[in-house]
């Protein structure tokens, strides 16, 4: 067999939908979810975008929103509100979150979908703070 990504693990499913979209969470944002729960994710979604960053060595910037066209593609698509989660809570996440309300995106952070770094033991919990002071909306139960 194969391998186009190295390291995919193939999870398997009943719907091709929510399978793709658990193996995509899974291998990207090393989320291990039911396919129920995947599937629910993408119920009246019109829009459904993964990036990543920080994968090319040259890219050194934090935000998705940092040196891309990310903020006029949403707006191109007609999206207005985004569901943010990923690692790390304390970097990447907080400056997404920060650059999407900047932009005048309405943010929601997925709080089981985040972990933080926490180089110092209380920076995801800053990162938070920093997160609902800017306007966002904090879903669900962050760690």
């Amino acid at each position: 067999m194969r391998h186009l990504i190295e390291s995919y693990r193939n999870l398997p499913g009943e719907h091709c939908g929510s399978t793709a979209m658990r193996n995509l969470l899974n291998h990207y944002c090393a989320l291990d979810i039911a396919e129920e729960v995947a599937f629910g994710l993408g119920s009246g979604l019109d829009f459904f975008l993964i990036e990543g960053k920080g994968v090319d060595p040259a890219d050194v910037g934090y935000s998705m929103f940092e040196d891309t066209d990310l903020a006029e593609r949403l707006r191109a698509a007609s999206v207005t509100r985004l569901w943010v989660g990923g690692l790390a809570l304390d970097y990447c996440v907080r400056a997404t979150v920060l650059d999407g309300v900047e932009a005048g995106f309405e943010v929601h952070l997925i709080g089981e979908a985040v972990r933080a770094v926490n180089l110092n033991p209380d920076d995801g919990q800053r990162a938070l703070k920093r997160i609902r002071s800017a306007g966002a909306m904090i879903e669900g139960n962050p760690p």
